[in-house]
């Protein structure tokens, strides 16, 4: 189970603001926008974390001690 923080707070942050923006505007076309927006930056965290992970010594361990990377007590 997640911990209450996460690996990445900057993608976070921007995820809020793709999907927030568009809810604040009340836009439809933004929503969506701001839904693949944050898929695409799910996937970059994918392929960071892989770097990461064979390049950073002590990355395993953070990862092991943060296990939420993008939504609290989620993913």
């Amino acid at each position: 189970m997640c911990t209450g923080s996460v690996r990445h707070p900057m993608y976070l942050g921007a995820a809020c603001l793709f999907v927030g923006t568009p809810l604040l505007l009340n836009s439809a076309y933004g929503l969506a926008l701001g839904l693949f927006m944050t898929l695409l930056l799910m996937a970059r965290i994918l392929g960071e974390e892989r770097v990461l992970r064979q390049g950073l010594d002590g990355d395993e361990d953070y990862m092991q001690k943060v296990k939420c990377r993008l939504i609290p007590f989620v993913w």
